[in-house]
């Protein structure tokens, strides 16, 4: 049994050993081949021996398209969803009419909620608006091909930035709007059981 459990130890410790070196040379913190089989000439002090080696700029260029071309993929996505959301949006305001509806009908005083719904619908106009303007950047696609490949590095920045940004807006204004209705709701429901 103590053989087992040393054994399993031991493989538990070169897996963990493998997983280091392995994380090591990802990030780059290995010496390359060369230095490693080159004996340095001054001695384990010399400290060119531990300078990394020049980056090459034509990978890094490939790697900043690739984040590019993901990150205009993901603010499409992100546009789509929206869109959804912003259509389903209605539901909430009809919900909120509907309240307001059965209230007048018992006599209720309405004009909070009626006044917190006509915000609410303000600022989903706004909500939608500031999609728009991201959907209209999504779809001029500065720097971008049809097909969503970078043909511009500069231009393609700006595109990714400016969609976030607007889309980023919009999901804050329908957040907060939603919230505030919901709020005036459950503050209306209350004081009227």
């Amino acid at each position: 049994m103590k053989t087992l459990l040393n054994s399993t130890w031991i493989k538990a410790g070169l897996i963990a050993a493998l997983a280091l070196v392995v994380a090591f040379v990802s990030l780059g913190f290995a010496p390359s081949l060369a230095q490693a089989q080159t004996p340095s000439p001054a001695g384990p002090t010399n400290p060119s021996a531990a300078a990394p080696a020049p980056q090459n700029p034509a990978g890094n260029g490939a790697l900043r398209k690739a984040a590019l071309e993901k990150a205009f993929a993901r603010e499409n996505t992100a546009s789509a969803t929206q869109a959804a959301n912003l259509q389903k949006i209605g539901k909430v305001a009809t919900h909120a009419q509907t309240l307001i509806t059965k209230a007048q009908a018992k006599g209720w005083n309405v004009a909070d909620l009626q006044a917190a719904l006509n915000t609410f619908n303000g600022q989903i106009a706004n909500a939608q608006s500031l999609h728009d303007t991201a959907a209209g950047i999504l779809s001029t696609h500065t720097g971008f091909d049809a097909s969503g490949k970078v043909t511009e590095v500069a231009g393609a920045t700006q595109t990714v930035k400016d969609a976030h940004q607007s889309l980023a807006d919009a999901r804050s204004v329908i957040r907060q709007s939603v919230t505030d209705l919901r709020s005036a709701a459950r503050a209306f429901r209350s004081a009227h059981k």
